[in-house]
């Protein structure tokens, strides 16, 4: 008799996480159906998709974030196109710190570059090539910057991030921001970076690299920026300014890139990129413009960015602005970095008077 009660009290046990994890996904539905501007809702129900957990509100997500139910879909593995989806709303939503970090972790980890050994059968066909590539790449390094810029600390441990940025690297055409070109390059001034646009769309050289900075650092040579589609891309402006007292001033890019809905430009999105002067490393990365172009929301979301003292940056918000415009256009672009102060850390810059 013991050994059956025993038996009962252990599947009691192990079945009492689902039975939690259901409740939880159930409360977070009722709740972005009930309160859909609910970012802690949002970003619940992102959690729970990432874990695994069945989600009953499956469906709506699906018509959201998919375009169309997929009645078959089964609840593991999960989509990520859901998680990815509930996530970013969740940051379209506030630009409290809370949320925000367990959103972009979330995020990260959703997105990192992997590879995934085939299943035996696979690997003996042929079919594809092994092992398997998984993840994005270029989200990925996206919003591994906002995290390190929300946070003040990688997402990732040391190894973590030379297996993901070696994933990366198995994407055609994809170079990681940072990565060193082995072309020399001379800054032209002693205590100035260059920051250099790619070529000219026209003349037949766009793509041979993108924007990239020549540090003032000896022996350094071009380093990778960010991309070019060499199509409605334009390095904006370039300021400097000497951020961490070491005598170089670090280079403040501003990088604009239209957006498109198939073949229509809709708007358009500006990147900072802030830049370490002396070794060409990133310090802080996101967007800080927007636009859209399309009636009827048709306006413009902007920051100012303060860099007069060093280490230190202000981002303000606009104090004027659409409320469906702003709501569009943070929807549109997850990238967005959020307004405050940010003060220049180990990892780069990182914001300190978030609300919680």
């Amino acid at each position: 008799m013991r050994h059956v009660v025993c038996g009962f009290l252990i599947v009691l046990a192990s079945g009492a996480p689902a039975l939690a994890a259901d409740d939880d996904a159930a409360r977070a539905c009722a709740l972005i159906a009930s309160r859909p501007a609910d970012a802690e809702a949002w970003i619940k129900v992102s959690e729970l998709l990432a874990s695994g957990a069945r989600v009953p509100c499956r469906g709506q997500l699906q018509r959201r974030f998919i375009g169309r139910e997929l009645p078959d879909d089964p609840p593991s593995p999960p989509d990520p196109r859901l998680i990815t989806g509930a996530a970013r709303e969740a940051l379209s939503l506030t630009w409290a710190h809370r949320v925000r970090e367990r959103s972009l972790r979330v995020l990260v980890d959703v997105t990192r570059p992997r590879l995934v050994p085939c299943p035996p059968k696979v690997a003996a066909a042929h079919e594809v090539d092994c092992p398997i590539l998984e993840g994005d790449p270029r989200g990925w390094s996206a919003y591994r910057a906002l995290f390190i810029a929300e946070t003040g600390e990688p997402p990732e441990g040391p190894g973590a991030l030379m297996d993901a940025a070696l994933a990366a690297g198995k994407v055609p055409g994809w170079v990681m921001p940072g990565t060193p070109s082995g072309k020399s390059c001379a800054p032209g001034k002693a205590n100035r970076p260059l920051v250099e646009a790619p070529p000219p769309a026209g003349n037949g050289h766009c793509g041979e690299y993108g924007y990239r900075i020549c540090p003032t650092q000896p022996g350094l040579t071009w380093i990778h920026v960010a991309e070019t589609p060499c199509e409605n891309d334009a390095l904006v402006k370039t300021e400097y300014g000497d951020q961490n007292k070491d005598g170089i001033d670090e280079a403040f890019a501003w990088i604009k890139y239209d957006s498109f809905d198939g073949a229509d430009v809709v708007g358009s999105r500006t990147h900072l990129h802030v830049l370490d002067g002396r070794t060409g490393v990133t310090l802080l990365h996101g967007v800080v413009a927007a636009t859209v172009a399309d009636p009827p929301d048709k306006g413009d979301f902007r920051m100012t960015v303060n860099h007069t003292s060093a280490g230190r940056l202000i981002l303000k918000a606009p104090t004027k602005t659409n409320p469906s415009i702003e709501t569009r256009i943070r929807r549109d672009n997850p990238l967005l970095l959020a307004p405050g102060t940010y003060v220049l850390g180990d990892y780069g810059f990182h914001r300190v008077d978030a609300p919680r």
